[in-house]
């Protein structure tokens, strides 16, 4: 092969190996640039991945703060002589009330669920009734009551005449359970504390029945003529007797003597009926000749 040639074959291989290591290179270049700009583009968005991070990890210790002050034990399973048990003893610890109770079935969704008790002709005063409620409400166990009914009913006692208000009552009493070991104890779960009693919401200032019956040994002073004043006690004439009243005295169905005057000859009744007050004045009654 002539040298001039040879030299151009040889040339013409080494400028074909540059082209070809150039392009490669090139295309090396381009794959790598593409790597570093997805780089950056994931760099970019570092300071929300960041943020997103911190969020979570706030509400991990709200979610772990909640866990660690939880003040109910959820059992596993609800066993009907416990929470009977649970109810007779919030009983005890309320006062004395009638209340029939029996079981209302099942509700299930899976991972947790509840017995239904149902408390039946329930029966006893206001303050009572709301230790009771605070009690299951707010025991060690996880007891939630759905559809409380009050009513409040009057009756006049056959003794002593006064008026006695009674409320009865009807609710549903759920008890949860949970299929989480981790819920049926709990270290923070503790005993009911009762607190102060509120207002009794069923203390009407009047009463739908009022005792209209005279007691033997009762003063009707609607009835009775003021007689004479004496030394702050007025003497009335009632029923062919004669009988000294003085300041404070009760008569007919609890009303009082609240006032006597004897320079006018007059005395006044305040009389509580029902929660209606009214006042009747009695003058000294002079026998006519």
């Amino acid at each position: 092969m002539h040298v001039k040639t040879r030299n151009s074959v040889i040339l013409g291989f080494m400028w074909l190996l540059m082209t070809a290591g150039l392009f490669y290179w090139q295309s090396r270049q381009l794959k790598e640039l593409d790597e570093i700009r997805k780089v950056e583009a994931e760099l970019s968005h570092l300071p929300d991945l960041m943020e997103e991070v911190d969020a979570l990890k706030g509400r991990f210790e709200e979610v772990k703060l909640v866990y660690d002050s939880r003040k109910k034990d959820i059992p596993l399973s609800d066993q009907t002589a416990q929470t009977y048990a649970y109810i007779i003893e919030g009983l005890s610890q309320a006062g004395q009330m009638k209340l029939g109770v029996e079981m209302g079935g099942t509700q299930s969704s899976g991972e947790w669920g509840y017995n239904k008790y149902l408390l039946r002709q329930g029966e006893g005063q206001f303050n009572n009734i709301y230790r009771f409620i605070h009690y299951l409400e707010n025991g060690k166990s996880l007891q939630k009551i759905y559809g409380l009914i009050l009513t409040q009913e009057e009756s006049v006692n056959d003794q002593t005449k006064a008026i006695v208000r009674t409320i009865k009552f009807q609710m549903e009493l759920h008890a949860y359970y949970s299929k989480f070991p981790e819920l049926s104890t709990s270290a923070s779960s503790k005993a009911a504390l009762f607190p102060a009693l509120p207002l009794n919401p069923f203390s009407p200032r009047f009463a739908k029945v009022v005792w209209k019956e005279i007691l033997p040994g009762e003063v009707n002073p609607e009835a009775a003529e003021v007689k004479a004043i004496i030394a702050g006690k007025a003497y009335v004439q009632y029923r062919n007797s004669l009988i000294a009243l003085k300041l404070g005295d009760k008569v007919r169905g609890g009303y009082v003597l609240s006032s006597v005057d004897a320079t006018q000859g007059i005395v006044q009744f305040t009389l509580d009926e029902g929660g209606v007050i009214r006042k009747v004045e009695k003058r000294i009654q002079f026998d006519k000749k």
